[in-house]
């Protein structure tokens, strides 16, 4: 929410540059796959800069509703990049590498054969 009101307050300074650096260093301090962060937070960073001016027009509890469904959509965007890649792939909370080192084990668990 902060990246959101910083680049409706100043667009001309902070950005999709900002917002892609403040992503990459949640990925570092996550631990999370690179870019997992930085691409939500960039694709934010775009739609508050882009209508920055008509959000200010709008009312307070309209400001409030937009702000609402850019922090949803940013969550709905990192899940989706965490979905596992492959069918029948066991969900185990890890990130997409981890899920690849553990590919085979996954599939050993759903086929036991």
């Amino acid at each position: 929410m902060v990246l959101i009101y910083w680049c409706m307050a100043l667009p001309t300074r902070v950005g999709v540059g900002t917002a892609w650096s403040v992503g990459l260093m949640l990925d570092v301090l996550y631990g999370s796959m690179l870019g997992e962060n930085a691409l939500a937070k960039s694709l934010i960073a775009f739609l508050a800069v882009r209508f920055h001016l008509q959000l200010r027009m709008f009312p307070r509890w309209q400001q409030a509703v937009v702000v609402l469904l850019l922090v949803i959509l940013n969550n709905l965007l990192v899940l989706w990049i965490k979905a596992p890649r492959w069918p029948g792939a066991v969900h185990l909370g890890l990130s997409h590498a981890e899920h690849c080192q553990h590919a085979p084990l996954a599939m050993a668990v759903r086929d036991p054969a």
